[in-house]
């Protein structure tokens, strides 16, 4: 588990009755389940008294628009309850990153401060398609990335980079 703020935190998929009373430890009480491949996790999450959220992704995909709003806004009450979420997928990467950079920019990030706040926390999209969802996402709430934030701009700056300090 690696808490993002207070009230949040990310990782990998509970896979032990160990891990969930650990979870509880660490006082969570809300759980944002993204596995596809664990359909019966989310009811086992639930009988260890955890609310659950469930939003089946598969893996290295993006979730449904309107449904990753739904359980951003479920998150968003929770916290505002006063609970402490849990986001996981099965390793708390590719899923859990595309979807912790799309509630940090409902929280009004830019990509830039996410990758900043994020530091080296496993959890950050993975795939093209999911950085590309992510970049979609903060677009239609006016957060542009530039270009160095996009895609092409994180795979090509450090290459033009080097060429640059080569001459």
């Amino acid at each position: 588990m690696q808490p993002v703020d207070q009230c949040l935190a990310v990782g990998a998929m509970p896979c032990k009755e160990l891990h969930l009373e650990l979870l509880k430890e660490h006082g969570v009480n809300a759980v944002l389940n993204l596995c596809a491949e664990y359909c019966d996790l989310p009811d086992i999450e639930r009988e260890h008294g955890l609310t659950v959220h469930y939003l089946p992704i598969d893996d290295y995909d993006v979730p449904d628009p309107q449904a990753l709003d739904q359980a951003l806004d479920w998150l968003n009450a929770q916290v505002r309850g006063g609970g402490r979420v849990y986001i996981h997928c099965r390793f708390g990467m590719g899923r859990t990153g595309t979807v912790l950079y799309c509630l940090l920019l409902g929280r009004g990030m830019r990509l830039s401060e996410i990758r900043r706040a994020v530091g080296n926390l496993p959890a950050r999209p993975v795939s093209p398609v999911q950085w590309r969802f992510v970049e979609d996402y903060a677009r239609r709430r006016g957060l542009a990335p530039t270009w160095r934030d996009s895609l092409a701009g994180r795979l090509l700056t450090p290459l033009l980079d080097r060429l640059v300090a080569r001459r």
